[in-house]
Order: C-alpha cells, then structure tokens, then sequence
C-alpha cells in the first residue's frame, strides 16, 4: 500500500515487492494503522532522533543498510508518515494481525505475520 504515486517511488518499491501495489491518496490504510489518522512524525522529532546515535530510528536505519536494500533508497517524498503491516482473513472482513510503526523503520515480527496467516 502507498500513498504517494510518483513512478521513480514505484519502481524503488518494485525492486523488492515485485507484487501488486495498491495506490492509496486518501491515507485511508494509514488512518486505520492509526486508530484514525495517520501516525506522523514531527520534523523536529525526526531531527532529534537522527541525531541522537542511540535512538530507535537510528538503530532501524543501521539494520535496513545491513539488510538486502542497503544503500539503495532516496529521501523523496514523504517520509513522515509511518507504515504498518496487516493480514487480513477472508474477504477482508476481520484483522488476523496489525502492527504499526511507532518509530520510522519499525518492522513487524516475520514470525508473528507468518503464524498469523498460517491461521486463515
């Protein structure tokens, strides 16, 4: 899911999802992570967490460069907005499992979304 549908975005996500993205202006998945809106970060929180070495974001963003992406990604767009994951059972009519991002870089446990879809 992505907010933002700029053709060089796509083509960065579809180097490593090579699957359907779906386009989403309204935010609307975003809101749902959210409890009702959209889980942002500040520019002067996102200031203070990339200079302080031992912040949360920090620590993501040495995991993502040791990761299959490393270096690979760019600071266009917005980058305040904070994602998720959600698994779905049939039909879309009730949450399997959701995790939001508290921090810029939080991922979800793959186990956690595995035995959740194991499940459906």
């Amino acid at each position: 899911m992505i907010h933002e549908a700029e053709e060089a975005e796509i083509d960065g996500f579809t180097k490593y999802w090579p699957h359907e993205l779906l386009h989403d202006p309204t935010r609307g998945f975003y809101k749902a992570l959210g409890g009702g809106a959209p889980t942002t970060s500040t520019m002067v929180g996102f200031l203070v967490n990339l200079a302080n070495p031992w912040s949360q974001m920090n620590a993501n963003l040495k995991a993502a460069k040791g990761g299959p992406v490393g270096d690979d990604y760019n600071l266009n767009g917005d980058g305040f907005t904070h994602g998720g994951t959600v698994v779905m059972k049939s039909k879309g009519t009730e949450i399997a499992y959701q995790f939001g991002e508290n921090t810029i870089g939080d991922v979800s446990d793959p186990k956690e979304v595995v035995a959740a879809a194991s499940k459906l």
